[in-house]
């Protein structure tokens, strides 16, 4: 019942190793060519991959919670389904039926929920939007969702010259 070269009856395991004379009688993934396969087996079996994998494996073991959110970031499933960062963590951290799959998330969920409700009584200050604007680097950064933004700033504040010209004569 092992993997790869031990005479068991499965498969060898494509990350495992020992492929043997068995790495053929692996059933290959939809759309991808025995020497695509073979290169990606080889890319595994290097020392580097190796080592990543060792590495990954131990870090993973000091994990205090799971990852539920797959590999899309806080910021990207904010954006992508425009919740705030409390809500992508609310989403991420329960099962199917809404139960939080550990106590501790659950806790840290209830901190950062208070946290939430406390900086939301506080009085938020007007920022100047033109101060960013100006910074090549947050424009860029921002990019196509800043620019039509930048545009409704100009398009105001040449409004408001318009008018304050019209007031003086």
């Amino acid at each position: 019942m092992g993997h790869g070269g031990d005479g068991g009856d499965e498969p060898p395991h494509p990350f495992g190793g020992g492929f043997g004379d068995h790495q053929n009688d692996v059933v290959l993934p939809k759309r991808r060519g025995m020497t695509r396969w073979n290169a990606t087996i080889d890319r595994f079996l290097t020392e580097k991959h190796r080592k990543r994998s060792a590495g990954n494996k131990e870090f993973r073991k000091k994990q205090v919670v799971n990852n539920r959110g797959g590999t899309c970031s806080y910021g990207s499933a904010c954006f992508k389904k425009n919740l705030n960062r409390l809500e992508v963590f609310h989403r991420t951290h329960v099962n199917k039926r809404g139960e939080f799959v550990d106590p501790l998330v659950e806790e840290q969920y209830d901190a950062l929920v208070a946290e939430s409700q406390s900086q939301a009584s506080q009085p938020t200050q007007d920022v100047d939007v033109n101060v960013f604007l100006q910074n090549s680097a947050f424009v860029t950064a921002i990019g196509d969702i800043i620019r039509p933004f930048k545009n409704q700033v100009n398009e105001e504040n040449n409004d408001e010259e318009d008018s304050g010209e019209d007031e003086d004569n």
